[in-house]
């Protein structure tokens, strides 16, 4: 493939993913409202930072409502820790991920989920390639947030500064859903 040719399909990407952005909101609702939810699946890359403590945080708030939460990654290699300092950070916050191992994205989870829950349009990608179907159970957690950018970013490889603030944004996006869930506002 040639310089011109990857670089209109990379034109294409951001286009697409601009658009897919600006519809999430709406699309996070609507999959929400048509679901009787019983059993969420939280995605994103790696299942080591965002998925794994947004449904831990989730287990613990939600326990009351039945809701059976799990969460998984695209990255294909299983049992894989949450590193030392992202552990640290979540159990500051109330969420003891030390016993936490990566689990990998498959059918089966995908076919056991009412819903599933994703971070960003690379989660998005991932998921259309290996399931179109599965977009109607897709709810982003941004959609939750007050303001800011709607896909909450991978922590991996940041600064211990901002993996704090992408944990605060994870945590304040899965009171929102939360809400969204017992109130049904």
């Amino acid at each position: 493939m040639n310089i011109f040719s990857r670089v209109l399909k990379k034109i294409a990407r951001v286009v697409r993913h601009e658009s897919v952005k600006r519809q999430a909101r709406s699309w996070s609702q609507k999959n929400l409202e048509n679901t009787r939810a019983k059993k969420l699946l939280v995605l994103c890359y790696g299942n080591i930072y965002r998925s794994p403590l947004v449904s831990e945080y989730l287990k613990i708030k939600l326990k009351e409502t039945g809701l059976e939460v799990k969460s998984a990654g695209f990255y294909p290699v299983e049992g894989r820790c949450s590193p030392d300092e992202h552990v640290r950070m979540c159990m500051e916050k109330g969420v003891n991920l030390s016993h936490h191992r990566s689990d990998v994205l498959s059918n089966e989870l995908l076919s056991w989920s009412d819903i599933v829950l994703i971070m960003d349009c690379r989660n998005w990608d991932l998921l259309m390639d290996m399931d179109p179907k599965s977009m109607t159970k897709v709810v982003w957690l941004g959609s939750f947030l007050e303001n800011g950018d709607i896909e909450i970013e991978d922590p991996y490889g940041k600064s211990t500064e901002i993996a704090e603030q992408i944990v605060d944004r994870l945590l304040s996006a899965s009171d929102g859903f939360v809400k969204k869930i017992n109130t049904g506002c």
